[in-house]
């Protein structure tokens, strides 16, 4: 600290970025056919994704003001068993990240304080929004939940047939309906 260093730098290799050249091919990648179109194509994904971001920006303002300003006592057990979930979801993320059992075993502590600063809020906001669900008469298509299958097979490189066993085996379709269903209530 406070003593001056000298240092010695080899350069071995100097890169510049350079843009591809706006031709056929390139504009094949992004299925248009010209410039323009595909000016247009780009403004429009950066549109969709501003209203995503402000959709969900949204839906988190929602939900911490209902958690701030909505107060009433949660069931022990209802809290501990939502712990839990949570605990098995982290586990099962950080296996499929290719965490092996001793490094998962490793930030167990870590894990643990996580499902307890999250399960009591969770809860609390299911609650919140299952009674406005109620009051809104909100209900989960099949078709909605197909959707969803298939776009989450999509992320984790599967097919849908194999994700819904997986979520049979599991017992958490009911999990997944009531995440359907939340989103839903917050839209």
């Amino acid at each position: 600290a406070g003593k001056d260093a000298v240092y010695t730098v080899v350069v071995k290799k100097i890169r510049e970025k350079t843009l591809p050249e706006l031709n056929d091919e390139f504009l094949k990648k992004f299925e248009v056919d010209s410039e323009k179109a595909l000016r247009k194509k780009v403004k429009n994904d950066m549109l969709k994704s501003a209203e995503r971001n402000e959709r969900e920006r949204l839906k988190v303002e929602t939900t911490k003001f209902l958690l701030e300003n909505t107060h009433f006592d949660l069931p022990k057990s209802v809290v501990e068993h939502e712990k839990n979930l949570i605990i098995q979801n982290m586990v099962q993320e950080f296996s499929r990240q290719g965490l092996t059992e001793g490094q998962i075993e490793q930030r167990k502590s870590d894990i643990a304080d996580e499902a307890d600063r999250s399960s009591a809020e969770r809860v609390k906001i299911s609650y919140i929004l299952s009674h406005i669900g109620d009051v809104e008469k909100i209900k989960v298509e099949e078709s909605e939940i197909n959707d969803r299958i298939k776009s989450m097979a999509e992320r984790y490189g599967i097919t849908p047939a194999q994700l819904r066993l997986e979520v049979g085996k599991r017992n958490s379709l009911g999990e997944l309906k009531r995440d359907i269903r939340t989103g839903k209530i917050l839209d």
